[in-house]
């Protein structure tokens, strides 16, 4: 399922590798890196790029429509198609439920965040991947309050995804995109 193939698992390790220039380039140092998992390829490339570099910090993938392990199960079946069989994926990558009602269903917190993230910050997560995973990053780090200070979250688009919600949205935009927000 989509970019879930080696050409699309080369893609993410080349990611990390232009993550590391960038960080390399302007001092910056991250705890851990977030991003969605949605059907394994973008898990399984920014795994081997981040046990191949210098960044450190921890890998969290926010499982978006289906459970850790069923994606350790896809990534590992990734890699044996690379070649790299016999990898242990759980000692490169932590992967974290955020499925909420299920793939591509909403809860009204879910866009309430997604709203008040692009109100606060200009930046607008779709309802599908990068919404899910960022609130999941988001609970995460609560949950593991003081481990992490600095942390990059990687984006991975699906903003069409808002187009399927508009009924749902509707009612959480009244008074339009202000930048009036509550905290996150």
């Amino acid at each position: 399922s989509g970019g879930s193939n080696d050409v699309g698992t080369w893609g993410y390790v080349q990611a990390i590798a232009e993550v590391e220039q960038q960080a390399e380039a302007t001092g910056l140092k991250f705890d851990a890196v977030y991003f969605a998992c949605g059907s394994g390829g973008t898990a399984a490339g920014l795994a081997l790029g981040m046990r191949d570099s210098t960044l450190g910090g921890e890998l969290v993938g926010l499982c978006v429509d289906d459970t850790p392990q069923i994606f350790f199960d896809k990534i590992d079946g990734i890699y044996q198609d690379l070649g790299l069989g016999g990898l242990e994926t759980s000692s490169i990558l932590r992967l974290e439920d955020s499925v909420g009602l299920g793939y591509a269903s909403s809860t009204t917190a879910e866009l309430e965040y997604v709203r008040d993230v692009a109100r606060a910050t200009g930046v607008v997560l779709d309802p599908v991947y990068s919404g899910k995973a960022a609130l999941g990053m988001v609970q995460d780090l609560k949950r593991t309050a003081g481990r992490k200070r600095r942390v990059l979250f990687i984006h991975t688009g699906g903003l069409l995804g808002l187009y399927a919600k508009d009924d749902q949205l509707a009612p959480l935009l009244a008074g339009g995109w202000s930048n009036k927000t509550a905290a996150l």
